[in-house]
């Protein structure tokens, strides 16, 4: 995938400025890994898929001291190395104690580069044992995830803008009435994805790429035939969500 096929769910992008990044990679004194540049000023700060943190520039520099430390960061993953934790066969003790720190996982999952391979981009598995080489860097990053076992993400973002809402109603008719009524307002072809898991008396569905519901919406059983839902949305898309909330049931 290329970075132009990702779903933004956020309309206020965070985008980063080419001069900040010019200075970082001046203040390091190496190629910033691949993708790094494009990833940023094309996208911006925020969360690929939910999963995926890429660190703003001036959050690689306030992490130096983190991840250089003695006691901290990469030395954690040198310890690692010598009682065979993680493999050696990708990055040398001596490249990982060079390395920085681009972006982050939910799991723990490290993504540096070291200025002895120039732009190459490894990710470093949280509890080892794989470092692994991501040919494409920043430029795909649904193979960043799926890298580091999670196959199950898509590819959609969501700006770290402070906007969030959350709308709670209730739902008449069940599940079914909810499938439907996306469905309708949405059209099929913009629900990227839709699933549903029942977990006994109650349901869940995650949805990303309905442009209201760009989070997680919850379904609670309470009673048969009613459901209180609670949709996460950007506030650029409030007039959505009180639409879907008026088309499933009532405020």
């Amino acid at each position: 995938m290329q970075l132009s096929d990702v779903y933004l769910v956020t309309k206020r992008l965070k985008r980063v400025p080419a001069r900040s990044i010019d200075s970082l990679e001046k203040t390091l004194g190496t190629p910033l890994p691949l993708g790094y540049r494009e990833y940023l000023t094309q996208l911006g700060i925020g969360r690929f898929s939910g999963f995926l943190t890429v660190e703003s520039p001036q959050q690689v520099k306030e992490q130096l001291e983190y991840w250089r430390g003695e006691l901290l960061g990469a030395a954690v993953i040198v310890d690692g190395m010598k009682v065979g934790l993680y493999n050696r066969g990708v990055l040398s003790a001596t490249k990982v104690r060079e390395s920085f720190l681009f972006a982050t996982t939910d799991n723990g999952d490290k993504f540096v580069s070291t200025p002895s391979c120039g732009q190459t981009l490894f990710v470093i598995l949280d509890g080892g044992p794989s470092i692994r080489t991501l040919q494409h860097g920043f430029l795909d990053p649904l193979a960043c995830c799926r890298a580091v076992g999670a196959t199950d993400r898509r590819p959609w973002f969501e700006a770290a803008n402070g906007r969030r809402e959350l709308c709670g109603f209730e739902v008449r008719g069940g599940i079914s009435v909810i499938d439907n009524g996306v469905t309708q307002l949405w059209k099929q072809q913009e629900i990227r994805r839709f699933e549903k898991v029942d977990y006994g008396s109650s349901g869940s569905i995650e949805t990303y790429g309905i442009r209201a519901i760009d989070g997680l919406l919850r379904v609670f059983s309470k009673s048969p035939g009613k459901h209180s839902v609670s949709v996460s949305y950007d506030k650029d898309y409030k007039d959505q969500v009180q639409s879907l909330a008026q088309l499933l049931g009532r405020k």
